[in-house]
């Protein structure tokens, strides 16, 4: 019983030895790790923080963006008609009455958004003050 009692403290050393020895490995691994992972780390800082300045220095303040547009009106107000304009579509023609009956999402390219605007766009730049503007009068359009 005493030899038996004797190997277990020996295997409760050897275990506790070999925890030490790990944990000593293991912090001189990530001591070693540390400045590689840092320095990685700061690379891919200092490189995202170059691509966002490049990106930033790219946009023009006066660039079009796709704008988000939610056309709202009571009924027969012509609300598909001016979607059908811009589109250069005919919805509301093949509509039974002309009553268009669906909600539904457009997406306008960007050169489509230009050529419609191109009226506004150039008076705005020969205008020097915004009440030399041309007079758009839209019923029911708030913007």
């Amino acid at each position: 019983a005493a030899a038996a009692a004797e190997r277990r403290a020996r295997r409760v050393e050897l275990r506790k030895l070999l925890v030490r020895i790990d944990k000593e490995k293991l912090a001189k691994g990530a001591a070693a790790a540390a400045p590689i992972l840092h320095a990685e780390k700061r690379a891919a800082r200092e490189e995202r923080e170059a691509r966002d300045q490049l990106e930033a220095a790219e946009i023009d303040g006066d660039a079009l963006r796709s704008p988000i547009c939610c056309v709202l009106g009571h009924v027969d107000t012509g609300k598909t008609k001016l979607l059908d304009r811009i589109r250069k579509t005919n919805v509301q023609g093949g509509e039974a009455g002309g009553i268009t009956q669906q909600i539904g999402a457009t997406y306008f390219p960007l050169e489509t958004l230009q050529i419609q605007t191109a009226a506004l766009t150039s008076a705005k730049k020969k205008a020097d003050a915004p009440e030399k503007l041309p007079d758009i009068r839209v019923p029911g359009l708030l913007v």
